[in-house]
């Protein structure tokens, strides 16, 4: 049976930023427009608890506070490599970047065989499982090319934009990549992340070398 979903709209400095959430958890935060929003319902006692706690977090991180998700319940939906993809993301530090590649070895970390690996690739690409056993035999272990394509495609499905932070994932060689919410906006968040920093050129910012904590 399908999730029912409340939902609440923020003001913040980069528009309207919407929050949905089921009895579980956040689902959703999202730029208004966002097709991934879902239909909202009336929300009762536990979705609003969960809505008001992301609205104070968000307002929180845009009055400059580092990270404030700690007590956020969330609830997002999604295969499971996409959500290994999701907490892998949430370990990159406030101020921080990391690039697809690093990411796409963090996200398999766990995984125990080039099987699974292989798998995960072809998932991630929406491919039958034939075509997730060709990306086996083509080398989808850790950081080849389709498994960092399966990656980027887990980012674009990111449901909880900000909080779980696909922002501060950039291209190896230093520039932006793509963002669901627009790269004026990645941009943005990624100077808020940094207001002591020297300004960026318009598209590009240090990336980050060190290692993903865990």
């Amino acid at each position: 049976m399908n999730e029912t979903h409340a939902t609440l709209e923020i003001e913040t400095p980069l528009g309207i930023f919407v929050l949905a959430a089921t009895r579980h958890g956040l689902s959703h935060a999202l730029f208004a427009g966002s097709e991934a929003l879902p239909c909202a319902v009336a929300a009762g006692a536990t979705e609003s608890a969960h809505l008001e706690a992301g609205r104070a977090a968000l307002v929180r991180y845009f009055e400059g506070e580092p990270d404030p998700w700690r007590a956020l319940t969330l609830a997002p939906q999604g295969t499971p490599f996409q959500q290994r993809v999701w907490n892998a993301l949430r370990h990159i530090p406030h101020g921080a970047t990391c690039s697809y590649r690093t990411l796409a070895d963090e996200a398999l970390r766990d995984s125990p065989t080039a099987t699974e690996r292989g798998q995960q690739v072809g998932a991630g690409r929406g491919s039958s499982p034939a075509a997730a056993r060709g990306g086996q035999r083509d080398g989808a272990g850790r950081g080849s090319a389709p498994l960092v394509r399966a990656v980027g495609q887990a980012l674009r499905r990111n449901p909880l934009g900000v909080i779980v932070p696909c922002h501060r994932v950039i291209r190896a060689d230093g520039h932006l990549g793509g963002y669901a919410g627009g790269l004026e906006r990645k941009r943005w968040l990624l100077q808020h992340e940094r207001v002591r920093a020297p300004a960026l050129a318009p598209d590009w910012i240090p990336a980050f070398t060190g290692v993903i904590p865990v």
